[in-house]
């Protein structure tokens, strides 16, 4: 059963895929929830006209036709990219390799951690945030990125920059 229900954090949709698992659609944002965990699964443009997740009995598969950029990020250690956000892109990162650092501000609080190789790391629209390598990584870190959402390199407001390219 797919439906809408309130939730003290505004409006929810869900979709029933088994006796286990449901989608859950919480704003802009698509999670798989078996459990009572959430799993963040992508960001999602326009919840109100999602109709495209797909229920079996090995699981789900759902799609989201949007123009999307990817890139691979490569950051050499001790380097880091600005302190940035961006107005029309929201980006998901994926950890590729060791010796990742990464900068998230939510809620006016700044987290700052490591995350291990293959975590996920959604970063949604006007969000500030910095990638960077360790000092002490052997080689430089890689990181996936999609971006979704109007991509434009001009999209980057700095906040802090190691390069003095700052606005």
């Amino acid at each position: 059963m797919n439906e809408w229900i309130q939730a003290p954090w505004g409006r929810m949709k869900t979709f029933a895929l088994n006796e286990r698992a449901r989608v859950v659609i919480r704003g802009h944002e698509l999670f798989l929830r078996q459990g009572g965990e959430d799993c963040l699964i992508a960001p999602v443009t326009n919840p109100d006209g999602l109709s495209n997740i797909f229920g079996y009995i090995w699981g789900f598969w759902w799609w989201q036709h949007k123009p999307c950029t990817v890139k691979i990020l490569e950051v050499n250690p001790g380097q880091r990219l600005s302190d940035q956000r961006h107005a029309h892109r929201a980006e998901s990162w994926w950890v590729l390799t060791k010796g990742v650092q990464i900068d998230v501000e939510e809620d006016m609080l700044k987290r700052t951690w490591q995350p291990f190789v293959c975590e996920k790391i959604h970063i949604p629209i006007g969000r500030w945030h910095r990638l960077a390598c360790i000092p002490d990584s052997p080689r430089p870190c890689r990181v996936l990125e999609i971006s979704s959402g109007h991509f434009d390199e001009q999209d980057i407001e700095r906040r802090s920059d190691d390069y003095g390219r700052l606005g």
